[in-house]
């Protein structure tokens, strides 16, 4: 198996359970080896397709897990063609990067950010357990394990882009830390000191351009995991309002009502806490470059000057592309456009289905 960071193990773990979701990963080199995994990724999309299509049991093949199964499939082709090779590179770089700029190994992501995605793992769980508790018989248990088999699948590829997004966000605060710490001098006085900081200047400069050509040799990859968690869970969001709306008019169980609520809910935090990330990842950029410029005109030093007018000039020109062309920007303004465009296109659908000649 490719080694990842040695201190991710609750990431290891949830490649694993990818794979056994049915989303290929390269794990050895025998190439006969990694022919068996892809026959057992197409058996797991066949066996779900067969209980998803093959059964009638409307309580628990609902319209948006026909949604969900339609994202898995997604994923399921995508990771057969690519893998995660990308994904493994990318932890790989960032690791290396990380020796030559803080000379030493430091976690991939921090330990509160792990114990978030932990949380995400037992609220799906909890989820899980609700509805084997509630539906949970002989008849229809291969349909309950097809059904969290797609979900537990859909999960864990979020995870994968929130991963990526933290783990940029990580770097970039401990950059941000590094330009606090650099000591400009009002007068000339201290060589010792303004060689320093032209040392922590133009190492600032390195780390931030290996960060993002970082980023940017997996950013097709991350911008259609991106735009396919948007649109899919956007679908999803519609689906299970107009569900709610329609329960709650016939007066249904009301676990069925809290469980499409707690649902959606999900679905909708597990996409905008990217978009968290990643608009906390462009403030901090924003941060760093008034520091920047308040210390390239506080300084005396014509040397150190240069190094950070260029260091400036550079974070300006390349921003972080976490934007979807085209579709939206990735913002803490995510869930409330997600919620009121899933509100328009769910008065929409209601109309289009209770309308009569």
């Amino acid at each position: 198996m490719r080694k990842y960071p040695k201190n991710i193990s609750l990431l290891k773990l949830c490649l694993i359970i990818r794979l056994l979701c049915g989303n290929y990963c390269k794990i050895t080199s025998s190439s006969i080896l990694n022919s068996f995994i892809k026959l057992y990724c197409v058996f797991v999309l066949l066996i779900t397709s067969l209980c998803i299509f093959g059964s009638s049991d409307e309580k628990i093949l609902i319209i948006p897990h026909i949604c969900a199964f339609a994202e898995f499939s997604f994923n399921v082709l995508f990771n057969m063609v690519y893998g995660d090779s990308y994904y493994q590179k990318y932890c790989n770089v960032m690791m290396s990067n990380d020796v030559v700029m803080w000379k030493k190994k430091i976690l991939l992501l921090p330990n509160r950010v792990l114990m978030r995605i932990f949380i995400f793992l037992v609220a799906r769980t909890m989820f899980i357990v609700f509805q084997i508790v509630k539906y949970g018989s002989k008849t229809t248990i291969f349909l309950l394990l097809s059904v969290d088999t797609i979900l537990i699948s859909c999960d864990f590829n979020y995870l994968t882009v929130y991963v990526i997004v933290t783990s940029i966000y990580y770097r970039i605060m401990l950059l941000k830390r590094c330009v606090e710490r650099i000591i400009v001098p009002i007068n000339i006085v201290g060589r010792n000191e303004c060689a320093n900081s032209i040392s922590a200047t133009r190492e600032v400069l390195l780390h931030y351009k290996l960060v993002l050509d970082n980023l940017q040799s997996i950013g097709k990859f991350l911008y259609v995991l991106l735009l396919k968690s948007l649109m899919f869970g956007l679908v999803r969001t519609v689906l299970y309002m107009y569900r709610i709306a329609s329960n709650y008019a016939h007066k249904v169980d009301k676990f069925i009502l809290i469980f499409d609520l707690g649902e959606m809910i999900y679905n909708i935090a597990v996409i905008s806490v990217t978009a968290f990330i990643c608009d906390m990842t462009a403030n901090s950029v924003n941060n760093m470059k008034s520091m920047i410029n308040k210390q390239h005109m506080q300084c005396s030093d014509e040397s150190l000057r240069h190094e950070l007018e260029t260091t400036l000039e550079y974070v300006k020109r390349r921003q972080f592309p976490f934007n979807i062309r085209s579709f939206t920007t990735m913002d803490m303004s995510l869930p409330i456009r997600i919620l009121t465009t899933s509100i328009t296109y769910t008065i929409v659908v209601i109309q289009f289905v209770n309308f009569k000649l």
